[in-house]
This record gives C-alpha cells, structure tokens and sequence, in this order.
C-alpha cells in the first residue's frame, strides 16, 4: 500500500501527470490524430500555467491552512507532550559533513516545536522514520532531535518514533508510545497545510490533540503583477496542496 501511494504520488500529480500527457500526445500525433494532440497539450500548458501562480497556489492552500488557528501560549490547556512531525530530509548534506540534513520544512517544523518546548517545558516526541531502507542510517525524527539538541533542548526530554513512512503511521506509532507514558493530550506541531490530515490521522489514531501548525506557505499582503508569472516554488506549493486533497481524499475512504 505504501509503494502504490508513492507511485500515485510520482505519477498522477504534476509534474509526472504532464509528462504522461505529452507522452500521450506524441502517441496521438504518431497515430495521426494532430488536432487531439494539440488540444491535449495546449490543457496540460494551461495546467502548468495555473498551477505555477500566486492565485491559484493561495486557492488551493488557504483552505488547509486556515482550517485551524495559530497556537498561543496563553491557550496551552492540559497538553502533556509535543508531537513534531518530521517533513524530509537530505542523506547527505555538505553542510553537515555529508551527514543527514532537515529539509526546510522539516527545520522550520522542528524550530516551532523548540521555542514551544521552551515556553511550556513539555517533552518532545519527534516522529518519522526513513521512507526507504536504503537511505540514510539516520531517521527523520533522530535527526529533528539532534537539531533540537543543537539549538540548546535538554536530550532526555526528546523522544524519538522511528519506524513510521507516513502520516498515519506518525499517528499510530506515536500514539502507542503516549500510552507507553501515561500522556494523554498532545500538541501538534507540523506545516499549516499538513496539519487537516494529520489532525484527521492522529484523531483516528485516539490521540487527543491541539493544532500548533506553522511553515505557513501563503502570503497574506495581496497580489502585484508578478503573482501572475509562473514560478517553481509556486507549483510546488500547489503540488503540496494537491499532494493534502489526495490523502484526505484516500483516508476519508479508508476511514468509511
């Protein structure tokens, strides 16, 4: 199941969904049907197009990210623990002696779960393994606690789920080591436009938690005339919110 979900993932959102029409029009083309052709890969320009502006970006993404509130310190309730969940990395970074790196959604996930572990002086579970067994020795979540341990966090407040390639395994796995410790109540920590489907896995999972959501992707000041250019980090953060409506999607059926 979970090598079928990455295959969707490569192959039915963009870009790999354009590449398989164009292949698709070469087909037509060689079979002499130029005019289906040219209209298969005139939709899949205006797909690209779309998807790589500021507008469309915000359409898909507000609605993910405004599904829960920012946290304030001043509304912690009874959590018990902070759950971070990790969001890639890099095997080998420069950087790090060619050591595992965070990505920068993963740093920026990890750097909120520490001012809030400073703040409320909860201990920390960072949740995520490695997606495939040939990377590096180093599991997503180790590596979120040696960052967190960098930046001055004390190592034994920092627990670590190692085993988990997605979402709902995040959940699950980190759900049986709160009940390992007796904690109850959790304080969710990862992207605003992850956090519907992690709120969804984790509640599944009967972890009772409260949204602390950050790495917002969307710009609140308005659009210029360049918000209509198409840029790369535009259509990837629509593919991260097309990539959202998909889980939601398949974990709304499964959960039925």
């Amino acid at each position: 199941m979970f090598l079928i979900s990455k295959l969707f993932t490569y192959f039915i959102l963009p870009p790999g969904i354009f590449i398989a029409v164009i292949l698709i029009a070469v087909l037509f083309i060689l079979a002499g049907l130029k005019k289906t052709a040219v209209y298969s890969l005139l939709l899949t320009a205006v797909l690209l197009y779309l998807l790589s502006v500021e507008p469309v970006k915000d359409f898909l993404l507000l609605p993910l990210e405004n599904k829960f509130y920012p946290f304030e310190i001043s509304e912690a309730q009874e959590e018990d623990v902070i759950v971070v969940l990790g969001g890639g990395m890099y095997d080998k970074s420069p950087a790090k002696d060619m050591k595992p790196s965070l990505s920068p959604d993963s740093l920026k996930r990890t750097v909120y779960a520490f001012y809030l572990q400073r703040e409320l002086n909860l201990p920390v579970i960072a949740t995520g393994g490695k997606v495939f067994q040939y990377s590096s020795t180093a599991s997503s979540a180790e590596v979120i606690k040696s960052v967190m341990v960098r930046l001055g966090a004390e190592r034994h407040k920092i627990y670590t789920e190692n085993e988990s390639k997605n979402t709902a395994q995040n959940a699950k796995f980190t759900a049986k080591i709160m009940e390992k410790y007796g904690w109850e109540h959790a304080l969710l920590v990862t992207s605003a436009y992850h956090m519907p489907r992690s709120v969804l896995s984790f509640r599944s999972a009967g972890v009772n938690i409260t949204a602390a959501p950050t790495d917002y992707k969307t710009d609140r000041s308005g659009y210029l005339w360049y918000s209509f250019m198409p840029q790369m980090s535009y259509l990837k953060d629509s593919w991260n919110g097309l990539h959202e409506y998909a889980g939601l999607l398949y974990y709304s059926i499964r959960m039925n």
